[in-house]
Order: structure tokens, then sequence, then C-alpha cells
């Protein structure tokens, strides 16, 4: 399966990247705004991966995010969640119906010392960014509480659950697979594409309780 991280040389981006490479045989393909710094970031994450310990050559692949966007059978939306709406727009002309769209990003605002959870008249993000693709194309949320750093650091064991909503029960299982592929990560079925509003929220709560006690790169875990 082709896996294309729309936006993939950032945060968020590099940890998924590193650790699907890691952890499965997919083919992770790494967009950007410009091809060379596609190109650059995944050579880096190849390397990185070597390393870690990653047996034979990463697949890991350079490209501009409309390529990758092109290409991908995942296509996940790693791009800031100010301009991910935009960004989908586009993408339009090369994202087609038999494709899965991935939506982690999370809309906030800052007041002061802490982040509060802005959502869009439509009620969540990942709401929003349905209503711009194409008819029956499947959006799966997820990975909103994941903290990046934990997962770009490949010495660190993960130990966290990730909840997956969307529409379509099919896509929702597929993607929930792809993240149960990574070691230390439980996803969860959080129903609905209409309840994102619920976990996308507790991203800026995580962020808060860590700068409120001092923690770093909180996630969560339910029991």
């Amino acid at each position: 399966m082709k896996i294309a991280l729309v936006g993939g040389t950032g945060d968020i981006g590099e940890g998924i990247a590193l650790r699907w490479g890691l952890e499965t045989t997919h083919e992770i393909l790494v967009g950007s705004r410009k091809r060379e710094k596609a190109d650059e970031r995944a050579r880096e994450y190849g390397e990185r991966l070597e390393i870690a310990g990653r047996k034979g050559k990463p697949d890991m692949v350079g490209l501009a995010n409309e390529d990758a966007a092109r290409e991908g059978d995942i296509v996940v939306l790693c791009v800031e969640a100010e301009v991910v709406v935009p960004a989908t727009r586009s993408l339009l002309g090369v994202l087609h119906q038999d494709q899965i769209v991935v939506s982690p990003a999370v809309p906030m605002v800052r007041r002061g010392k802490y982040f509060f959870y802005a959502p869009p008249p439509e009620g969540s993000l990942a709401v929003q960014i349905a209503g711009v693709l194409p008819e029956r194309m499947p959006l799966v949320s997820a990975l909103h509480t994941v903290p990046a750093h934990k997962l770009a650091d490949l010495e660190r064991p993960l130990d966290q659950d990730v909840v997956c909503l969307g529409g379509d029960e099919d896509a929702k299982k597929t993607v929930m697979g792809l993240i149960g592929e990574i070691a230390g990560l439980r996803p969860l079925d959080g129903g609905p594409l209409s309840a994102s509003c619920l976990v996308e929220s507790i991203t800026p709560l995580l962020i808060n309780l860590a700068i409120a006690n001092k923690r770093k790169n909180l996630a969560i875990k339910f029991v």
C-alpha cells in the first residue's frame, strides 16, 4: 500500500513517516510543496530508519504534494490546521474516490499561556474537510492525540490509544489496521465523522496539561 503524506516534511509528517517506515512494509510518499525538499527529507528519514535498525532499505520516496496525493492509496493531510482546507482544495484535481483521506489536524487558538479548541462552523475540522472532498470520497479522522515528537523519537516506545472516526466503515477499518501495525498504538473506533469534535478538542487539553504540569508529549490511553 502507498501512504502519501501531504506536508510530510513537517513535525507530524516526520513522525508518521518514521513510524510507518520502521514497522511496516508500505511505501511512504513524503510530500512537500517543493520536490527538492521532499527528496531531501525522504533521504534523511531513510537514513534514520537504517540507524534505528530497519532491515533492508526503507521504501521512502520524496514527491511534490500533488504527485504524492495522486499516487497514494491513503492520503494523510499533515499540513497545519490553518491551511488544510485550501491545501485540500488545491489537490481536488488529483484525488480520486478509490483513495482514503486521513485528517489529523486540530484547529486551536492560543490565549495567553493556554490553548483552546476553535472549531469551524461545521462543528469540526474533519467535517469541514469532508465537505470540500468529492462526494463519496471517504475521510477518516485520526491521529490527533499522538505527539509528533514522540512519534519521531524512534528510541522511545509508544503506549497510547488512537481514536479513529468516519462514516465509511471499510475506510475506517483500513486506517485502524494501518495504525495498529505501529507497535504501541492501539486504534479505537470512535464512531461517525460527526463526532470528530470530541477527539479534536482533546489535543489542546493535552497541551494545556503538559504546560500546567511541566510534562512533555502527553498522550491518551483508555483503561
